[in-house]
């Protein structure tokens, strides 16, 4: 096995993009590994930073106070799922093609 970083590893992904379900605004998500980054350096963080996403789960877009603009985690489940059917329809159309041989 090669030790790469996360970064390196999924670099030629497709960003996750999640719908807002108030402000049906669209937006990549942030990965997980800059929510940890930020909390390990206690750099000063907005409330509007990509970082926070995933402590407050929190449409990027919308105001910060409230609930509107909260997305749940079944939420994203839903929509993470309904991204992988998406590719993978793609791959069975031969639209996509997997470059790993395993």
């Amino acid at each position: 096995l090669f030790a790469t970083s996360d970064e390196e590893r999924y670099k030629n992904c497709e960003p996750l993009a999640l719908t807002c379900p108030t402000c049906f605004a669209v937006f990549n998500c942030p990965s997980i590994t800059s929510s940890v980054c930020a909390s390990i350096s206690k750099k000063p963080e907005t409330d509007e930073s990509d970082s926070t996403f995933w402590l407050k789960l929190h449409c990027l877009k919308c105001q910060p106070e409230g609930s509107t603009g909260r997305i749940s985690p079944a939420m994203i489940a839903n929509q993470v799922k309904r991204q992988i059917d998406e590719f993978v329809s793609m791959y069975y159309k031969g639209i996509m093609m997997c470059d790993d041989e395993s």
